[in-house]
């Protein structure tokens, strides 16, 4: 199983770095893949019915607004403050169900078709955003390196020296693991800064933002599964689970490190 989820997360950084390098339609499609396998996942875990108008609805919808980053006349969508205000709105959401045990549990819900498209909406598509604005890609190889080191660190600290339980939303997660998980992203994201040539002042605040904020998602893809009583979002990657278990660090990461790299370089 180790061996597993090591072949699959080197493959997986391959594949994603390889779009990133080629960007264009090579990273869009990338994009979009990542979007509708992980709409489909979060489908699945809230029961939403996957023959029903609602589900091909929010999949067509994923798909047009992914392409939609790199189209003329949408350009001034994704520089709109409302846009921005829908994105703080989703994550406000998505916090109090995090910490709200009366959180809803209902399956096939219009709440759960709705929450789970604008989760997915309001931050993949920022990686296409990232990747075409200023110093685009070695932001994202930034972001790909310090998250991935987050998600790999946390999970073998934990295994190794994991005792004190960080929260019963996922008993398997201690504060060993996560504390080993922001150290090793802290050092991997300085590392990256001085390799990639990036203005320190600059991305090291990022840095120190990305590793706080990566848990969050994974701790929230962990209610979610706990509150439906599932174990993973799929098995369609060996060792990891689904393609959501993967990639639930970067949901949150992917919008705040646009908005924050865009005010502090205004700074």
């Amino acid at each position: 199983m180790l061996l597993k989820r090591i072949i699959t997360g080197i493959a997986l950084f391959i594949i994603f770095g390889i779009g990133i390098i080629n960007s264009g339609p090579v990273l869009i499609l990338l994009v979009m893949l990542l979007s509708v396998l992980c709409l489909h996942e979060m489908h699945t875990i809230r029961g939403i019915n996957l023959f029903s108008f609602g589900y091909f609805s929010s999949q067509l919808l994923t798909l047009f607004i992914t392409v939609s980053t790199t189209l003329k006349p949408f350009e001034f969508i994704w520089k709109s403050p409302l846009l921005f205000l829908a994105m703080f709105t989703m994550t406000f959401i998505c916090l109090i169900e995090l910490f709200n045990k009366q959180t809803k549990k209902e399956k096939n819900s219009s709440y759960s078709l709705c929450i789970n498209t604008a989760i997915i909406n309001l931050t993949f598509p920022y990686t296409i955003l990232i990747r075409n604005g200023d110093f685009g890609f070695e932001s994202c190889l930034l972001l790909l390196c310090v998250i991935s080191s987050v998600d790999s660190a946390a999970y073998f600290t934990g295994k190794l020296a994991g005792k004190t339980k960080l929260s019963s939303l996922s008993p398997k997660k201690t504060i060993e693991g996560i504390i080993g998980g922001i150290s090793t992203g802290i050092i991997m994201g300085i590392v990256s800064i001085v390799i990639l040539k990036l203005q320190f002042s600059v991305y090291f605040c990022l840095v120190m933002i990305l590793v706080l904020i990566a848990p969050v998602g994974d701790l929230y893809e962990s209610m979610l599964k706990r509150n439906f009583n599932l174990k993973n979002s799929s098995e369609i990657l060996p060792g990891h689970g689904g393609i959501f278990d993967r990639f639930d660090s970067y949901i949150f990461c992917f919008p705040i490190f646009y908005y924050l790299t865009i005010l502090l370089n205004a700074l």
